[in-house]
């Protein structure tokens, strides 16, 4: 069995021919090659052939040069190189001194306040043809249950914004 290149590139000649001659005999040949080259949808194996005679020698990463023109055949050499180049770009910080900078002038949260009116209206916009988030519980599940769930949900946010963190034993709280 003939390779696909083959059979490609024959396809393209019979096609050339057939637009210079123009005859019956040229236009069969071309659509004979054709669908044997379409058949190749069909049978992959001949497409995986070609695709393993393309690949067999070459490298995934190409060989890259240094400044100092020395290639680069290793892996971990490769792999290295791009950050060297892109390094001047992505570590340039800014410096930042006292007189710049205020620790008063960082917005804080202390004036917000979680209440049971809004944990409500929060569960309620729940939507239920939305997927359960990482806690797998469906909306329509904490819809129904909003009322009774209201108390200590808002007991628990606020005790974890006064904390600044979630509690490690809130599933008691």
């Amino acid at each position: 069995m003939t390779t696909l290149k083959s059979e490609v590139n024959r396809k393209r000649k019979l096609c050339l021919n057939y637009l210079t001659e123009k005859t019956f005999n040229s236009l069969k040949k071309h659509k004979v090659q054709r669908n044997r080259v379409k058949k190749t949808r069909t049978f992959p194996k001949l497409f995986y052939n070609y695709m393993r005679q393309r690949t067999r020698n070459n490298d995934p990463i190409p060989l890259l040069k240094t400044d100092d023109v020395v290639e680069l055949c290793k892996e971990n050499g490769k792999a290295t190189h791009p950050s060297h180049f892109f390094q001047p770009f992505f570590t340039l910080e800014a410096t930042l001194t006292a007189d710049n900078y205020s620790v008063h002038a960082a917005p804080t949260i202390d004036s917000m306040v979680i209440t049971e009116v809004i944990v409500l209206q929060e569960l309620l916009k729940l939507k239920e043809i939305k997927s359960p988030g990482p806690d797998v519980i469906p909306a329509n599940l904490l819809n129904k249950l909003a009322v009774k769930l209201v108390e200590n949900l808002c007991l628990l946010l606020g005790t974890s914004l006064a904390a600044g963190r979630l509690l490690p034993d809130w599933k008691t709280v």
